[in-house]
C-alpha cells in the first residue's frame, strides 16, 4: 500500500450551513499561522469551511484502488468542539461525519486527525472522484459556552491506496508539499 503526503487544498470556501461565516477562508489552505476565523456568540456554530482540489491527479493513478482517507485539521479555540468533519465531493458532504463533539479544540494551534489507512468514511467515492477538483473536506465547529473565536490554520488530506499496474512513483517536490508523480 502507498500513501500520499499530507496535502493542502487549492480552493477554500464558506458553505452557508451554520450560524457564523468564516473570515478569510483562504488562510486555511496552508499551515502558516494565518487563520481562517469565525467569531461566535454563545450556543452557535461556524459555517462549513470547505477545502477542495487537493491535486491528487498527479499522485494517484486512474487504475489505483483507494484504501483509506485521512483528514487533518490544525485549529484552536477557547471554547469549541467539532460539529462536522466530513468529506466533500461535487458540492456536498459525503459519507460519515467524523466530528468529535465531546473533546474541546486545543487552545493553541494543534492538529487532529480523522479517518485512517483503511477508513473510506462510508462514502461511495471512486478513484476518479479523489483525483478530481471537487473532492475535499469540511470543518464546522460549535460553541456551547461563552463567546469564542474559532481559528483554522489548515485542513489537509492524505490518501492510502494500492497502486494499479503501471510504473513506480518518483518523488516530485513542489512549493507546498512533497508528492509523488507516476513516471
Amino acid at each position: 500500500m502507498a500513501v500520499t503526503s499530507w496535502t493542502d487544498g487549492n480552493v477554500a470556501l464558506n458553505n452557508p450551513v451554520g450560524s457564523v461565516a468564516w473570515s478569510n477562508p483562504d488562510n486555511a489552505k496552508t499551515s502558516d499561522d494565518s487563520h481562517a476565523t469565525s467569531a461566535l456568540g454563545k450556543n452557535s456554530s461556524t459555517q462549513e469551511l470547505v477545502l477542495k482540489d487537493f491535486g491528487f491527479s498527479g499522485t494517484i493513478g486512474s487504475g489505483d484502488t483507494i484504501d483509506g482517507i485521512e483528514v487533518r485539521t490544525e485549529k484552536n479555540s477557547t471554547s469549541m468542539t467539532d460539529h462536522t468533519v466530513s468529506l466533500w465531493n461535487n458540492d456536498a458532504k459525503v459519507g460519515d461525519n467524523k466530528a468529535d463533539t465531546v473533546t474541546a479544540w486545543p487552545t493553541t494551534d494543534g492538529t487532529v486527525d480523522y479517518g485512517g489507512a483503511s477508513d473510506l468514511w462510508n462514502a461511495s467515492l471512486t478513484t476518479a472522484d479523489i483525483r478530481g477538483t471537487a473532492f475535499g473536506a469540511v470543518l464546522r465547529g460549535q460553541n456551547g459556552g461563552l463567546t469564542a473565536n474559532a481559528n483554522a490554520d489548515v485542513i489537509q488530506i492524505r490518501v492510502h491506496f494500492t497502486a494499479g499496474a503501471g510504473t513506480p512513483f518518483q518523488p516530485l517536490f513542489n512549493r507546498r508539499t512533497p508528492t509523488y508523480l507516476r513516471m
